[in-house]
């Protein structure tokens, strides 16, 4: 069991370890509950993209049935960890994830990625399942093509950072507040270009599909994620697979993440 108050989060017990109590802090610096709710039947774990921190999701639970709790994943090198070095490899933020993540799975959960953060949860999945933890009911992919796909731009994170800034403009990548002051610019570029490099460098590795479903959503004007790339996760799944298109680019999301949400909602109802 767990005792949460504004967004802290307190493990008093997991039954995956022996340890009766957990460090607090430990756990917050990786996880981050906008709107803590102990008595929500499921959990919804939400990675960022490239670039994207927990305050991404800081909004969602207005959206999402009051049955969904909003989990947001923390990466170092962002926000309240911006002192900490960024990961280089989705193998290093799996294997520091697999440290915290099982004092969260007290109830059914879901995970939700977008571009970067379709191979963090995945690759985190396959680990939970190796370890003989629980798996996620649900699978929400956005914006990232499915994981045994090659990638295009394999070495964008090498650029010299004046180049890459203008490839990463042309994605809208860059929120305004960093691209109009050079300073936090200076603090953002290593930063991005260490989560690009965790996808553009990222290796799959064949192993047997999920059970569960996994719904797909993408951009149909993204410059970056094919509609065809985004189909192929159903080849990921022994479950139901769905995929939904909206209007916009890599970014649709933040023009429809009412739709996204609704759409996450009546799924893991239906699930319940």
């Amino acid at each position: 069991m767990y005792l949460k108050k504004e967004g802290r989060v307190k493990m008093i017990k997991s039954k995956y370890r022996h340890e009766t109590m957990h460090d607090a802090e430990a756990l917050e610096k990786w996880f981050f509950i906008p709107n803590p709710n102990p008595d929500a039947a499921i959990r919804l774990f939400c990675f960022p993209y490239a670039g994207g921190g927990g305050s991404v999701f800081f909004n969602w639970p207005k959206y999402l049935d009051k049955n969904i709790e909003v989990v947001a994943v923390r990466m170092p090198g962002r926000e309240g960890r911006f002192k900490e070095k960024p990961f280089h490899n989705t193998r290093d933020a799996v294997l520091e994830l697999i440290q915290m993540i099982p004092f969260m799975l007290d109830r059914p959960f879901a995970f939700f990625g977008h571009s970067l953060g379709t191979r963090i949860s995945f690759e985190l999945a396959r680990e939970l399942r190796k370890r003989g933890y629980p798996e996620p009911v649900y699978f929400f992919m956005s914006a990232g093509r499915a994981p045994h796909l090659p990638v295009n731009d394999r070495f964008l994170y090498q650029l010299p950072d004046d180049q890459f800034i203008e490839k990463i403009k042309a994605y809208n990548g860059l929120p305004k507040i960093i691209s109009e002051n050079s300073e936090l610019m200076n603090l953002f570029i290593p930063v991005l270009k260490a989560d690009i490099e965790i996808f553009k460098a990222y290796e799959y590795k064949e192993d047997k599909a999920f059970c569960a479903p996994i719904v797909v959503f993408g951009g149909m004007q993204d410059p970056i994620e094919s509609p065809k790339g985004l189909e192929d996760w159903q080849m990921h799944t022994n479950g139901e697979f769905n995929i939904y298109l909206f209007p916009g680019g890599h970014f649709f999301i933040k023009d429809h993440v009412r739709e996204v949400l609704e759409l996450i909602s009546n799924s893991l109802l239906a699930y319940l």
